[in-house]
C-alpha cells in the first residue's frame, strides 16, 4: 500500500511532527486563535530546533504555559487525524471555544479538590484569562450568584440527571444579603423522567426547605431557563412537569416575597433564551398593570412591553396610517409630528416649523399650559405629554377631564405619554390618565423605564391600550395593535425585562428608582433657583426634570448658541419643540449634581 506524505491538512507540503501541529496553515489559524485569549508564546518562539523541539520550547516556559501550549497541539493532532479518517475538520473558533471550556473544567476539578461536577456545570468556575503579551500565567475569575438585597435570602437550587439509571440528584443553598452561608440541603430521587423534571425536582424541595425554615423574603435562583418560564407563564402546564409547577406555584402563593431569578442563565447554553413574546414577559405585564396603574382597572393583557416610548409612537403611527388626522401641544416632545411627517399625514412646514395638516395646541403661561379645547378642531388622534416635555407642566385631574370629555366627544383616540409621571409631586395631580373616569373608552398610555430608572441605554418601555378602546366601527383597537407589534417587533430584550421587573418588585429596586427621581428633583430645584435669582421668567422644575426659561424677544436658537459659546453648557432650544417654544430654552436636570452646580455657576457669571 502506498502511503501519501504530504499533508492532508493543507495538500502543500510533506508532513512531519512540527507542520501537523504548528506550521500547517490550518494548525496556524488555530494558535492565532487562541492568541487571542489565552497567553501563550509569540510566533517566533515556536522554532523547529530539531527532533526535541517540543521540549526545548517547553523548558521555557512556567507551568501554565507549558498547560495551554500542549492543549493547542493535542488539539491540532486531533484535528489533523479527524481529516486523515475521513471526517470533517472543526473550524478554528469551534477548536478556540472547545479549549477554553475543557481548560476552564480542568480547573473547577482542581479548585474542587477533585469532588464530582454534577452535570458538567456549577455556579463557580475558574477561568484562564489572557492577561498581557509573556505573562503567560493562571487567573482566577470567580462567577457566581448575585447577592441578594438587604434583608433578603437567596436560595440556589440545581438538579442532576443520570440518563442511564433514570436517576436524580437535587441541592440547595441558602445565603444571606452578605453572602453567608445559611442553610443547604440535598435530596435523591431514584425515578426521574429528564433533566428539566431534575430541576424542577431541585426547585420544589429548595422553596420547601426555605419556606420551613426561613422567615426572610427569598430570591429564588435557578440556571433553568424552560422551568422558569413555567413559573412565571399564568398558563397551565400540560407537559410532564406540570403536576410539580402546579405545586410549586401552590407552594409560591402567599403574602412572602419571592423572585424567581434566571438571568445568569442566559450565558450557558442550558438557560439561553430566544425570542420571548412580542407582548412581552407577562410576569413584568402583570407588575406594570398592579404597581403602577394600581385600582385603575388595567389588566396584564392590555399592557405592551417595548423598547422605550418613543419606539412605541412610531408603531402607534402605524397602526393609524398616514389617513388620520393629529393634534399635538404646542411645544411638546418633537417625535409624534415627525413620525406624523413620515407616515404622509402633513403637508408642508412653514418658515416657523409649523406643519399643514397638523393642529398644534397652544400651551402657554397664558393659558397655564392647557389648551383651549373649545377653539381646537376634531381630529382623529391627539397626542397629549403630561408632564410636559418641554415645559414641565402637569395637567390637573380637571383638565385631564377637559380633554378625556373632548375625545369622547369626538370620537378621537388620545396617546397619553406619562413617560415624566414619577416626577410628578405629590397625590393631587394625576400621574396616569386612567386616573380619569371615561378614559379607557378613549386613551391609549405610553410610558418608559428610562426617565425613572436610568434604561435610557437598556431600552424599556410599555403602552397600555384596554379592551374598552374600539374604532368607530365597534372593532378593537388592541387587537389591531398587537397585530402591528407581532409583525414589526421582536420583543424588548429579556435581560431589559428582568430589569425593569427589579425596579418594580423588589424593595432595593423601587428605592433605587426613589433615589433617581429624587436627585434628579434636587437638581431641577437648583436649576430653578438659579434662574430665579437671575430674574428670568421659569417654568416646569416641580413635576418634572426640565426647566423652562423665557428669554423675551430673542430667537431660541440665538439664546442656545450664545450659552453654548460663552459657557460651554448645552441646552435645547425651546423653537425645536414646536413653534410654541420660540423665545424660550429648555434646561435639563439629567446630570450629576456637581456637573448641574458647575452648569449653574456658568450660567450666572455669564447671565448676571
Amino acid at each position: 500500500m502506498e502511503v501519501d506524505s504530504m499533508c492532508q491538512r493543507c495538500g502543500c507540503v510533506e508532513e512531519d511532527g512540527f507542520h501537523a501541529v504548528v506550521v500547517c496553515p490550518r494548525a496556524a489559524a488555530l494558535w492565532d486563535a487562541m492568541k487571542e485569549v489565552w497567553d501563550i508564546p509569540e510566533k517566533e518562539q515556536l522554532m523547529h530546533t530539531g527532533p526535541e523541539w517540543l521540549f526545548d520550547l517547553l523548558v521555557t516556559l512556567d507551568d501554565d504555559a507549558r498547560a495551554r501550549v500542549l492543549m493547542i497541539i493535542w488539539r491540532n493532532w486531533h484535528n489533523r487525524n479527524e481529516i486523515i479518517h475521513g471526517k470533517k475538520e472543526a473550524p478554528s473558533e469551534a477548536s478556540r471555544l472547545f479549549l477554553q471550556s475543557y481548560m476552564n473544567s480542568l480547573l473547577l476539578i482542581d479548585a474542587n479538590d477533585g469532588k464530582d461536577i454534577l452535570k458538567g456545570k456549577s455556579v463557580i468556575s475558574k477561568t484562564m484569562e489572557k492577561k498581557g503579551r509573556g505573562s503567560c500565567r493562571r487567573t482566577h475569575e470567580i462567577a457566581q450568584w448575585p447577592k441578594p438585597p438587604d434583608g433578603w435570602l437567596a436560595i440556589s437550587v440545581d438538579g442532576s440527571f443520570d440518563p442511564v439509571q433514570k436517576e436524580a440528584g437535587t441541592a440547595a443553598i441558602i445565603r444571606d444579603g452578605r453572602g453567608d452561608f445559611v442553610l443547604a440541603s440535598c435530596t435523591f430521587f431514584n425515578r426521574c423522567r429528564d433533566a428539566l423534571e431534575a430541576e424542577t425536582l431541585a426547585f420544589r424541595e429548595g422553596i420547601g426547605i426555605a419556606l420551613a425554615y426561613t422567615a426572610q423574603p427569598l430570591v429564588i435562583q435557578t440556571d433553568c431557563a424552560n422551568l422558569a418560564k413555567s413559573l412565571k407563564e399564568g398558563n397551565m402546564d400540560k407537559s410532564h412537569i406540570g403536576h410539580l409547577v402546579k405545586d410549586i406555584k401552590e407552594t409560591l402563593e402567599g403574602e412572602r416575597e419571592l423572585i424567581i431569578e434566571y438571568s445568569l442563565a442566559l450565558s450557558t447554553p442550558e438557560g439561553y433564551q430566544g425570542y420571548g413574546p412580542e407582548q412581552g414577559q407577562k410576569s413584568l405585564r402583570k407588575a406594570i398593570a398592579e404597581k403602577i396603574y394600581l385600582n385603575m382597572g388595567i389588566t396584564d393583557t392590555e399592557v405592551f412591553i417595548s423598547d422605550g416610548a418613543q419606539c412605541d409612537i412610531a408603531r402607534l403611527q402605524m397602526l393609524f396610517g398616514r389617513d388620520v388626522t393629529i393634534a399635538v401641544q404646542d411645544p411638546t416632545f418633537p417625535g409624534y409630528v415627525d413620525t406624523g411627517v413620515i407616515m404622509g399625514q402633513t403637508g408642508a412646514a412653514d418658515e416657523s416649523g409649523r406643519y399643514a395638516g397638523i393642529e398644534y395646541m397652544r400651551c402657554a403661561p397664558e393659558n397655564a399650559f392647557f389648551p383651549d379645547l373649545a377653539t381646537v378642531p376634531r381630529t382623529d388622534v391627539i397626542f397629549f405629554c403630561s408632564p410636559n416635555n418641554p415645559t414641565g407642566h402637569a395637567a390637573s385631574r380637571d383638565q385631564l377631564r377637559q380633554l378625556v370629555d373632548f375625545a369622547r366627544g369626538n370620537g378621537s383616540i388620545v396617546v397619553f405619554d406619562s413617560a415624566y409621571s414619577s416626577y410628578v409631586s405629590g397625590d393631587q395631580l394625576p400621574r396616569s390618565i386612567y386616573e380619569i373616569p371615561g378614559a379607557r373608552e378613549v386613551a391609549i398610555e405610553i410610558s418608559s423605564f428610562s426617565k425613572f430608572a436610568g434604561f435610557t441605554g437598556v431600552r424599556l418601555g410599555w403602552a397600555v391600550v384596554p379592551d374598552e378602546l374600539l374604532y368607530a366601527d365597534g372593532t378593537s383597537v388592541a387587537r389591531d395593535f398587537d397585530r402591528v407589534v407581532c409583525t414589526s417587533f421582536n420583543g424588548a430584550s429579556s435581560v431589559a425585562q428582568v430589569g425593569g421587573l427589579a425596579c418594580l418588585e423588589t424593595e432595593e429596586g423601587r428605592e433605587a428608582v426613589r433615589r433617581v427621581v429624587g436627585k434628579y428633583k434636587e437638581n431641577t430645584r437648583v436649576l430653578v433657583d438659579t434662574f430665579t435669582a437671575l430674574g428670568k421668567e421659569v417654568y416646569g422644575g416641580d413635576d418634572s426634570p426640565y426647566v423652562w426659561v423665557r428669554f423675551p424677544g430673542q430667537r431660541s436658537w440665538d439664546v442656545f448658541g450664545e450659552i453654548l459659546e460663552k459657557t460651554h453648557v448645552i441646552t435645547v432650544p425651546g423653537s425645536g419643540f414646536g413653534p410654541g417654544g420660540e423665545g424660550f430654552i429648555r434646561v435639563s436636570a439629567f446630570n450629576s449634581r456637581e456637573m448641574v452646580v458647575e452648569a449653574c455657576a456658568r450660567l450666572t457669571s455669564f447671565l448676571a
